[in-house]
C-alpha cells in the first residue's frame, strides 16, 4: 500500500467523508505531478487530521464546515509552478462542491526550514496529529514543541484571529426581528469553532504537557473541573458545559440552536478569558489590551519582517487612513487595538435587541478606537444596523491595509 493510500485510510478512520478523501487524493497527485523533479512531502493537518472535521450529509449532499489543510515540503520555491498549483487547487475544490465554507489551504515550506520553524501550537498539533501522504515524511522534521518552548505571544494571537472571525461572521439580517434559519446556523457553527479555540489558547498556560484536539483539551478540564488551577477563578462548570455543547454542534452541524444566545455566551467567555490571560501575564485587570504596554506583552507586535512588508501597503494607502495617522499605523500596536474594536462590536451586537443605549455606547467606542488609525466617516444614517455594518466595513478596510487579521 502506498503512503498516500495509508494516509487516506487513516483519514477515513478518523471520520473523513469519502468525498473529501477523493479531494485529498487528487490534490496530492496534482502536487506530485507539478513538482515531479523535487523531493515533495505532504502532511494533512488541521481538523481532518485530528478527527474533528465538521461536516454533515443531507440528501446525499456532503457539506463541510472546515477547510482541509496541508503542509507541503519542497526543495525550493518555484513561483510559477506554485501559481499553477493554486489554480488547480481552486478547480479541485470547486468541482468537489463541498459547500461555501470549504477550501483547500496549504503552505509550502522548504525542507531545510522545517526544523527551524517557530515552536507554535499549530506546529505541535501538526507534528502530533499530522498524517503524511507521501513517501518522504514531513512530520518527523518538525521541531518538538513543549510548554517550555511554546511561543506564547503567537498563542495569544488566537484571540485576535477568533474575534475577527466572529465579527465578520455576523450576518446582514442579524439585527432584524428574525434571522433566517440558514444565517442563524452558519453563525452558530462559526461561534462553536471560535469558542472551542479558547481551549487552544488557554489550556497550555497551566498544563505540564500540550494536548492536541478540542475534545482532548476539554476532557482534561472536565475531569479536573479546573480544581487547583488559577483558571477556576475565571471559569465555572457551566462554561465547560457550554464548550461541550459547542463540540456537540461541531459533530452534528444541523442541530437547531439560537445563535443570538450563543453570541452572548461566547462574548462573556471571551471577556473572562481575556481577564485570565492578563492575570497570567502580569497585566492589571483594568488595563485595556489596546494599551501599548499590554499589547506588546501579549502579542508579538514588532516582528521586523512583517512590519517591513506591511509598511508598503500602509504608505500606499496613506490617504485612506489619513496622513496624521501614518505614524500610528506604521509603529503603533495593532493586535490589542483589533481585540478592543472586536469586543466592542460584538458587545454592541449583543445589546442591540435589549438595550439600544448600551449598544450605541459600545458602537461609539469601537468607532473611537478605529478613528485612531483610519478615517471613520461621520454617518448621517441613524439606523443602528447600518451604522454597525458601516463601522465593520471601515475596520475590514483597515485590516486589509495593515494586513492585520
Amino acid at each position: 500500500m502506498s503512503a498516500l493510500d495509508k494516509g487516506i485510510a487513516r483519514a477515513l478512520e478518523l471520520g473523513c467523508p469519502a468525498q473529501l478523501a477523493a479531494v485529498i487524493r487528487e490534490f496530492v497527485t496534482t502536487l506530485c505531478e507539478c513538482l515531479a523533479d523535487q523531493k515533495v512531502g505532504v502532511l494533512l493537518v488541521g481538523s481532518a487530521s485530528r478527527g474533528e472535521l465538521s461536516w454533515h450529509d443531507s440528501d446525499d449532499k456532503v457539506e463541510l464546515f472546515s477547510d482541509v489543510e496541508f503542509l507541503v515540503g519542497v526543495e525550493h520555491r518555484d513561483r510559477a509552478r506554485h501559481s499553477d498549483i493554486d489554480s488547480r487547487a481552486k478547480r479541485i475544490a470547486q468541482a468537489a462542491d463541498l459547500g461555501e465554507f470549504f477550501h483547500i489551504d496549504y503552505t509550502f515550506i522548504e525542507w531545510s526550514q522545517l526544523p527551524k520553524l517557530d515552536t507554535k501550537f499549530f506546529v505541535f498539533e501538526s507534528k502530533e496529529c499530522g498524517i503524511d501522504l507521501c513517501r518522504n515524511e514531513l512530520a518527523p522534521h518538525l521541531p518538538a514543541t513543549t510548554p517550555a518552548n511554546l511561543n506564547y505571544k503567537e498563542l495569544n494571537e488566537i484571540l485576535v484571529h477568533r474575534l475577527c472571525s466572529i465579527v465578520h461572521a455576523i450576518p446582514q439580517d442579524f439585527f432584524s426581528a428574525c434571522v433566517s434559519a440558514d444565517a442563524n446556523q452558519k453563525l452558530a457553527l462559526n461561534l462553536a469553532k471560535n469558542t472551542l479555540d479558547i481551549t487552544t489558547w488557554l489550556h497550555p498556560y497551566e498544563s505540564s504537557t500540550l494536548v492536541a484536539g478540542f475534545g482532548n483539551r476539554l476532557r482534561t478540564w472536565q475531569e479536573t473541573q479546573l480544581k487547583g488551577l488559577k483558571i477556576s477563578n475565571f471559569f465555572v462548570a457551566e462554561d465547560i458545559q457550554y464548550l461541550q455543547s459547542c463540540l456537540a454542534l461541531r459533530n452534528a452541524p444541523s442541530t437547531p440552536v439560537e445563535s443570538r444566545q450563543m453570541l452572548h455566551k461566547t462574548l462573556d467567555m471571551y471577556s473572562r478569558a481575556i481577564r485570565y490571560c492578563k492575570h497570567m501575564n502580569g497585566i492589571a485587570e483594568t488595563t485595556p489590551v489596546s494599551k501599548f504596554s499590554a499589547s506588546v506583552k501579549l502579542f508579538d507586535e514588532y516582528r521586523l519582517r512583517s512590519r517591513v512588508a506591511q509598511s508598503a501597503s500602509i504608505l500606499r494607502h496613506a490617504r485612506q487612513t489619513g496622513f496624521l495617522r501614518l505614524f500610528t499605523n506604521l509603529f503603533g500596536v495593532r493586535r490589542g487595538l483589533a481585540v478592543q474594536i472586536c469586543m466592542n462590536l460584538i458587545s454592541a451586537a449583543v445589546d442591540a435587541a435589549r438595550d439600544e443605549v448600551s449598544a450605541s455606547r459600545f458602537l461609539d467606542r469601537a468607532r473611537k478606537h478605529l478613528g485612531r488609525v483610519i478615517v471613520v466617516p461621520v454617518s448621517d444614517k441613524y439606523e443602528f444596523s447600518t451604522r454597525w455594518f458601516d463601522t465593520l466595513a471601515v475596520f475590514s478596510k483597515h485590516q486589509q491595509i495593515t494586513q492585520n487579521f
